[in-house]
């Protein structure tokens, strides 16, 4: 597996609209995870899951959402 960075995040630009609503936020992050990532964070930590630890949410992810697959 490659190493993960976030290249906007350590320039601490913004990458994503504050207004976005926070149910469309959810909606991605679960669709995300529905559609087979096994990490899925963003601003709103979720709970439930397949897997333990699924979803997470930190001070890197306040404006976007992340979301992993494995190749």
């Amino acid at each position: 597996m490659r190493p993960h960075r976030e290249p906007c995040a350590t320039r601490r630009r913004s990458r994503g609209d504050p207004g976005t609503s926070r149910a469309l936020i959810e909606r991605f992050m679960r669709d995300a995870a529905a559609a087979g990532s096994y990490n899925v964070g963003g601003p709103v930590r979720l709970s439930g899951g397949a897997a333990a630890n699924r979803f997470f949410s930190d001070a890197t992810h306040h404006d976007h959402v992340h979301i992993g697959f494995r190749t």
